[in-house]
This record gives C-alpha cells, sequence and structure tokens, in this order.
C-alpha cells in the first residue's frame, strides 16, 4: 500500500561522527519536530527510513538539530544531505499554540460561531496584517476570507477547526469560469 507522505523539513546538512543532522523546516512545519522520538528520512523517491531520535533542538537560523540514536549507523547518517523528511498523514499535528501562519490552515474545518459548516480550507496565504484562506464550500464553490480580529472567533488545532463569525462585507466568492 503506498501513503500519501506530507514533507515536513530537508536534511542541510549532516555530520555522521556525531550522528547529527541540520534540518530546515518546511514553512508552518517546524512544530512537527516537537517531541518526536522517531524521523522518517526520504531518499531519492525511495521509500522512506524511519530513524530513531535521541534527541531535536532548535539551532542557529531556526534549523532543527536532529541528534540520531546509536542504532542509526554513521554510514546512514552520512547519506541524508540534500534527503526530506516526511510523515504519515495520521502522524501530522497542529500546533497547540493558535498559532495562526498560512502553513498550518490547510484541511481544517471552517465553522460559524453558531456552528454553521461553511467549508474547508484548502488554501491559506500570509499577508502582512493577516492570514487569509481559500474556503471550498461542499458544492465546490469557494470563496477567500481574511482572517482579521473582526472574523476570527477562534481556531481548535485539535478538534481540526477554524470558528468565524460576522463574516459578511468580508468574503470574497470566487466567479465560476466560462468554459
Amino acid at each position: 500500500m503506498l501513503e500519501a507522505w506530507i514533507r515536513i523539513g530537508t536534511v542541510r546538512s549532516v555530520n555522521p561522527a556525531r550522528r547529527e543532522a541540520r534540518i530546515a523546516p518546511l514553512p508552518g512545519q517546524a512544530h512537527e519536530f516537537s517531541g518526536r522520538a522517531w524521523l522518517r528520512v526520504q531518499r531519492d523517491g525511495q521509500a522512506p527510513l524511519r530513524c530513531k531520535v535521541d534527541g531535536l533542538r532548535t539551532g542557529p537560523g531556526g534549523l532543527v538539530i536532529a541528534s540520531f540514536a546509536a542504532g542509526v549507523p554513521r554510514d546512514t547518517v552520512g547519506t541524508m544531505r540534500g534527503a526530506v523528511l516526511v510523515l504519515a498523514p495520521e502522524e501530522t499535528t497542529f500546533p497547540d499554540n493558535g498559532d495562526l501562519r498560512a502553513g498550518n490552515l490547510p484541511g481544517l474545518a471552517v465553522r460559524a460561531a453558531d456552528g454553521t459548516a461553511l467549508g474547508t480550507v484548502v488554501e491559506a496565504y500570509d499577508s502582512p496584517a493577516h492570514p487569509v484562506v481559500c474556503v471550498a464550500r461542499k458544492d465546490g464553490r469557494r470563496f477567500l476570507l481574511p482572517l482579521t480580529e473582526a472574523v476570527l472567533a477562534g481556531v481548535d488545532y485539535a478538534a481540526g477547526k477554524l470558528v468565524v463569525d460576522g463574516i459578511e462585507g468580508h468574503v470574497v466568492e470566487e466567479t465560476a469560469e466560462e468554459g
């Protein structure tokens, strides 16, 4: 069975002697490294290699330093440069701090404050002022919504939902293309 792997970072450099790798998390994915005991490293389209981690720490410039367990051979660590780090969809987490960066929002269900389902966030964009989300409705139509203080009522990453209120006047409906 093939899994749809989700990329969370790239191995920038390695130190095989210390069994360490410097990892650049993808935007909005830094939270995925917190508390992980295992990382999956994928090279050149091969099946990901599951590697035990002794520790993860933040390094200079936001890099994550992974210290691999003694069971991960130094030769294996030496081949990781340029590899990507992936997770299976069921292994992904949402940040627990309410971080509203665009990379954290796709997949969240959007609900009105009264509980009415409005759709699902399919795309998100960071802007200097606030994130903007593209919400897909069940009928296939989409709309854009700025997540300003006036609109955002709350985000519950554990429940996978974004709650909005007072969206009238803020919604930008996408028009159907004529073919």
